[in-house]
Formats: C-alpha cells, sequence, structure tokens
C-alpha cells in the first residue's frame, strides 16, 4: 500500500517533442487498460517501493513517454523528493532526487496555486 501521508503527490510525464500523440478514444482506452492491469496484478498490496516503481513504468508507457517520475513534498513543503524515474529507453530507474524550494521558488509556488 502506498504511504498514507499529507504530502502532495506530482507526477511527472515528460512527452515526446514530436507532438504527434494518440487521439483521445486511443488515450482514454490505453488509460483504462493501464487502470484494470493494476486492479488486477495486486500491486497496489505490495510494498510501496514495489508499487511505487511499478505505476512510473506503467505511467510511461501509458502516456506513450520516455520518462515518467513521481515527487513528493517533504513534510514542511520545502523540497519535491524524488520517489522514482523511470527510463522507459533504457529500463532504468532513479530513486535518489530532491528539488529545494529556496532554488526553486517560482516552480513552487506554481505548484502550490
Amino acid at each position: 500500500m502506498l504511504p498514507n501521508s499529507q504530502s502532495a503527490v506530482l507526477a511527472e510525464a515528460r512527452f515526446p517533442d514530436t507532438g504527434n500523440g494518440p487521439g483521445l478514444a486511443e488515450r482514454v482506452r490505453r488509460q483504462q487498460e493501464a487502470l484494470l492491469e493494476i486492479m488486477r496484478s495486486g500491486l497496489i498490496s505490495s510494498e510501496p517501493a514495489v508499487v511505487i516503481s511499478r505505476l512510473t513504468e506503467v505511467a510511461a508507457r501509458t502516456l506513450g513517454v520516455r520518462r515518467a517520475s513521481l515527487w513528493m513534498f517533504t513534510e514542511d513543503g520545502s523540497a519535491l523528493q524524488l520517489s522514482d524515474a523511470y527510463d522507459a529507453h533504457d529500463g532504468n530507474h532513479t530513486l535518489s532526487g530532491r528539488l529545494e524550494a529556496s532554488r526553486y521558488p517560482n516552480y513552487f509556488e506554481a505548484l502550490r496555486t
């Protein structure tokens, strides 16, 4: 099960530069398939790290993007901590990264509004 936290969660996906994406119907179909896959797999009852890792993989595939990541606010909201970043090109997961609000005040303000 995912950690129960007051932290806000930001899921980020970087879209390819081509601008050519699936139509709305295709996108909805892919999203529904991904949700069914997650529900049927029993994934949600796994350890949090396993759940997060698998969710970034499913997100990248479903959105048709190379990278998908999950970031969580720290308890005090002063930073975003990377939970997982998946690169579909090489299949690698990155687990460490941190963005400090003091270095990116405009970005953090936008997230909070």
